[in-house]
C-alpha cells in the first residue's frame, strides 16, 4: 500500500476498546498488545508511527477468529509502519505471531515482515531476517 500510494503507510492492532467504532474514531492498540480485536492500516504521513489527527485510515478489519500477536520475548511496537518505496521505517524485521483467539500459548504460525518490505511464513521457531 506503501509503495502503490508512494506515500508511508503504517499497520496497527485496534484497540479493543474500539471493536465497533466507525472507520473515523478508531485508535492503535498499546505497544506488546495482541492484536485481538483486528487491525488498522493507515497513512502515516510523518512517520512517527501514531495515528494523527488529519492521517487517513485506509482500511480497519475485523476479525473474530484471528489474533496476531508479538513474540513474548520481544518487547513490540504495536506499529509497523512502511516507507514509501514499501520498505520498512526500521530497519528490524518484524516477527509476529498468529494464531485463532485465546490461542496466545500456542500460536499456530509465524510471520515475518523483512526489512525489503515483504512478509513470509515461517515455521514457529525460525528466525525472522
Amino acid at each position: 500500500e506503501a509503495a502503490q500510494r508512494r506515500s508511508p503507510v503504517a499497520v496497527c492492532g485496534l484497540d479493543p476498546r474500539d471493536a465497533a467504532a466507525s472507520s473515523g474514531q478508531v485508535r492503535c492498540a498499546q505497544s506488546g498488545a495482541a492484536w485481538q480485536a483486528g487491525w488498522i492500516v493507515y497513512g502515516d504521513a510523518n512517520l512517527n508511527g501514531e495515528l494523527d489527527d488529519g492521517e487517513a485510515v485506509l482500511q480497519v478489519t475485523r476479525d473474530a477468529n484471528l489474533s496476531v500477536y508479538p513474540p513474548n520475548d520481544v518487547a513490540a511496537s504495536a506499529v509497523i509502519t512502511f516507507r514509501p518505496l514499501g520498505t520498512l521505517a526500521n530497519a528490524t524485521p518484524r516477527r509476529l505471531l498468529v494464531g485463532t483467539d485465546g490461542a496466545q500459548a500456542a500460536p499456530a504460525q509465524a510471520l515475518c515482515v523483512a526489512i525489503d518490505g515483504y512478509m513470509r511464513v515461517l515455521p514457529l521457531t525460525a528466525v525472522c531476517q
